[in-house]
């Protein structure tokens, strides 16, 4: 079976080159950069969290539905 991975980031605003971001990279406190112009970013990690939480939250619900 072959493993569908997608890679999550966004194009750098200086030079639009992709910039892949990893959940470890979220979650952890290192420093973002564009690989090819070295431009660096501020992750907000207030937003991502949250999301994680309504997703668990959501999950939780669905889990207690199929038992």
């Amino acid at each position: 079976m072959k493993e569908n991975k997608k890679i999550t980031g966004f194009n750098c605003p200086n030079c639009d080159t992709f910039v892949s971001i990893s959940l470890k990279i979220l979650l952890s406190n290192a420093t973002l950069s564009c690989p090819n112009c070295n431009t660096k970013f501020e992750i907000d990690k207030q937003e991502p969290m949250e999301a994680m939480q309504k997703l668990n939250t959501v999950n939780d619900k669905k889990d207690k539905t199929n038992n």
